[in-house]
């Protein structure tokens, strides 16, 4: 277990899981029709132990709910070393 945190992973400049997460997401995401959503919780979907993804691990759980259960939408913030920014979801799309 020592070894994972100084392997490189691919894709990632520094391999230590430190420097893997630059900010984290809060977001509440709803599927469906405006009239008929339904709010979706994110700690279902993702692997247990997750709690802070970036924005574009954020599209990845998005594309897999949308491919599962249909539109999604929503709103949320993301905080960064730079501070708060609002961040949304629209029609299955990160938008920050």
């Amino acid at each position: 277990m020592i070894w994972v945190g100084f392997l490189r992973e691919s894709g990632k400049i520094l391999s230590w899981p430190m420097f893997t997460i630059g900010c984290s997401v809060i977001v509440n995401l709803r599927v469906g029709d405006d009239e008929v959503a339904e709010s979706v919780n994110i700690f279902d979907v993702l692997p247990s132990g997750e709690f802070a993804i970036s924005p574009s691990e954020l599209q990845l759980v998005v594309d897999y709910i949308s491919n599962e259960r249909g539109r999604v939408n929503g709103a949320g913030r993301m905080l960064c070393a730079e501070g708060e920014k609002p961040i949304k979801v629209k029609d299955g799309h990160v938008v920050s």
